[in-house]
């Protein structure tokens, strides 16, 4: 009966760290996905002219208080 409740206790502990493996290389996923739809976006914004640097002024932005 121990060896049975130790071996089900380090099945526990096995599936918890795969879960956590599984839940990190998820969010490292959606972070690389977010970040690649960010630059897609931007893209296109600028390849259809809607985001223009020259209304821009990013001196003002960072001295502006």
């Amino acid at each position: 009966m121990s060896y049975n409740t130790h071996s089900t206790r380090d099945w526990v502990s096995y599936l918890q760290t795969e879960a956590a493996n599984v839940l990190s290389m998820i969010d490292a996923v959606n972070a690389t996905l977010k970040n690649a739809l960010r630059w897609l976006y931007f893209l296109i914004l600028f390849q259809s002219g809607k985001f223009d640097f020259g209304v821009i002024n990013i001196s003002t932005i960072l001295h502006n208080e």
